[in-house]
Parts: C-alpha cells; structure tokens; sequence
C-alpha cells in the first residue's frame, strides 16, 4: 500500500539514505543532496510542513523537501520565497510517476497556505507539466545567472498573479545550498553504508 504523508522526526535519518541512494553518481561523483537537507533542518529556512514522504509497506520510496530562499527585489527590499528540492525516489521505484504524485500533492497544499509561488532549479521538460514557467519572465533571476541570461532551468510556479506580477529581482537560495564544506561532508558521509563515487558523462561537476 502507497501512502503519502507528512514527514516526522523519526523519518529524518530514513529519508536522508533514500535521497543519498537517488542521488548518487547523478550529477557528481557521490553526491550532496542529502547533505544538504541534513543542514537545512537545523536553518529557519526548513518548511517542515510542506515536506512529505512516500511510504509503501514501511519502506520510504519518495520524498519532497520545501524551504525559503530570499528574493532581493529591485527596490532594495527582500521577501522571503518558496521553493523545493531535493524530490527523490528511489533508483528502484522511479519512472513509475512517484516523484510527479509528490510535486502535484504538495504544490496543492502549498497553494492553499497562501504562497503566491514557487521557484525551482530543474528541468524545463519535466517541470513545465506542472506548470513551471522561466522564472525571468516575471523579471525574477537566479543569483548564479547574469540578468541577460534566461536561464530556463530557474523556473516559478505562480498561485497568485498580481502578487508576484508586482515582484521583480534575483533569488537567493539558503546557504546550505551553495556554501559546502567538502571536509564536513566526507565526515557526515562516512556514517553511511560506503559507496563507489563514480565519473559519469553528463555530470554537471
């Protein structure tokens, strides 16, 4: 039986081995992601109540993690701004439509808390069926992206029009994201089972 819920403290160190396992070797030798989530827990920018599981039988199979980056707006002020990552599946359950039933429930949920959008770094193919547009056509930029770049991966899901149609800068992602101490993560990655870093084509590092 599949159910998707909420995720709960006793799932943390659960669920950080199932993102491990998706990410491993994708986009990198090893990987960060679960890293990542790891750190962002401890930040105020974790979403707890936006982030969900996938259980089927006991076993978590998918998971979405929701946190707040800043958008440093043109007129000098900042609000803070939604977005999600990692989604994981297990290598073993992907491609069976898991990872779009987990961004289909929690954008849902997402919307009726009031959030007037959602910003993502991913792929334009994938996202776009979820109705993930380029980000820069509301005039909103990825701080890792010069302006006059469209930058198609940096996306927004928009719940309210005239909110964010008002709304113009660059995002900031949680330090977490970007800031990695290569040390810190050879150390928390040694607790895990080992596994073969491998150098892939198509990496992006």
């Amino acid at each position: 039986m599949i159910t998707i819920r909420q995720e709960l403290e006793k799932d943390y160190r659960e669920n950080e081995t199932l993102i491990r396992e998706a990410f491993w070797n994708v986009y990198r030798p090893g990987c960060v992601e679960h890293f990542i989530l790891h750190n962002l827990r401890s930040t105020p920018n974790f979403v707890p109540d936006l982030c969900y599981v996938m259980e089927q039988d006991g076993q978590l199979i998918a998971s979405i993690v929701y946190s707040m980056g800043s958008l440093q707006l043109n007129n000098g002020k900042s609000m803070p701004m939604l977005s999600f990552g990692p989604l994981a599946v297990l290598p073993q359950y992907q491609r069976c439509g898991w990872g779009s039933a987990m961004v289909k429930y929690t954008l849902d949920f997402a919307r009726k808390r009031g959030y007037p959008a959602v910003v993502i770094c991913g792929s334009p193919d994938y996202y776009s069926r979820f109705g993930f547009l380029p980000a820069s056509t509301y005039g909103i930029h990825h701080e890792c992206v010069e302006r006059s770049d469209s930058a198609p991966f940096f996306m927004i899901k928009v719940f309210n029009e005239e909110m964010i149609g008002a709304l113009q800068g660059v995002y900031y992602e949680p330090k977490c994201f970007t800031e990695i101490n290569q040390e810190q993560l050879e150390r928390y990655d040694s607790a895990f089972t080992p596994k073969v870093k491998m150098k892939k084509e198509g990496q992006l590092v």
